[in-house]
């Protein structure tokens, strides 16, 4: 194949993938190959992706470039809807749901914590989360590029920062989370809590926590039991500090 120039214009957005803030450059094409495979080979996964556009016309993954094309390529609009269909992207996801990778295990506490539906296993592999992302039209949340650009992430995002609390903020201003079913989730395994009368745990409680507190909630998969004691106050004040509403 006989080389040949393309170009391209980045919204602002990339200034964090590409080097040098460089957002508008020539490029060298010395092979066959997709945009898609192309602006990953820049360090943009391509969930990262929210348009590409080839002069004035829109197009896909899987589209070729031609001699002195010129690509803009632009970020999401935020909030995120992943609700609805694009060129990039033509599987509409239903309802928002995540999977974390080991990585980003405390955040995945957090967004529990928060109400989200999470995923989160420690002896998942990348080729197991992107496989579970794709059954189960989940957004992978990672800080590792190689995990996004496999095939069957559709959504996923690129955690910036390396604290979890700033990350959970990242993840609400990108995603518009709400706080909606905010402590409703079990910590441990992700499973819906179910509320429980005290008489049927007295045996499992400590003696102060049988004494000052009577409403529980309990998980149905692995039993733990869950009540406003100090550790919800604790939770309460790293929701707020985070940007979530919440009632008393």
């Amino acid at each position: 194949m006989t080389s040949f120039k393309i170009y391209f214009i980045f919204s602002s957005e990339y200034n964090f993938f590409l080097k040098n803030n460089n957002l508008n450059f020539g490029y060298t094409l010395k092979r066959r190959a997709s945009i898609k495979d192309i602006l990953e080979s820049f360090g943009i996964p391509h969930p990262e992706i929210g348009k590409i556009f080839c002069f004035q016309q829109e197009v896909d993954f899987f589209y070729i470039p031609k001699p002195r094309d010129v690509f803009k390529v632009y970020y999401h609009t935020l909030p995120l809807d992943i609700s609805q269909k694009s060129i990039l992207r033509p599987r509409r996801f239903l309802e928002l749901k995540f999977i974390c990778d080991v990585n980003v295990g405390k955040l995945a506490t957090l967004l529990r914590m928060a109400g989200e539906d999470v995923l989160y296993n420690t002896i998942w592999d990348d080729f197991k989360i992107a496989q579970l992302a794709w059954q189960e039209q989940r957004v992978v949340l990672s800080k590792d590029r190689g995990l996004l650009k496999r095939k069957l992430v559709e959504w996923g995002y690129l955690l910036r920062s390396s604290s979890p609390d700033l990350q959970l903020k990242e993840v609400k201003r990108v995603f518009g989370l709400k706080g909606t079913n905010i402590f409703k989730r079990c910590l441990c395994c992700n499973a819906v809590l179910e509320p429980i009368e005290k008489t049927k745990i007295l045996d499992k409680l400590e003696p102060k926590t049988k004494k000052y507190y009577n409403e529980f909630f309990i998980c149905p998969e692995c039993g733990k039991i869950y009540w406003r004691g100090s550790h919800f106050e604790y939770m309460r004040k790293r929701l707020l500090k985070n940007g979530f509403k919440l009632a008393r």
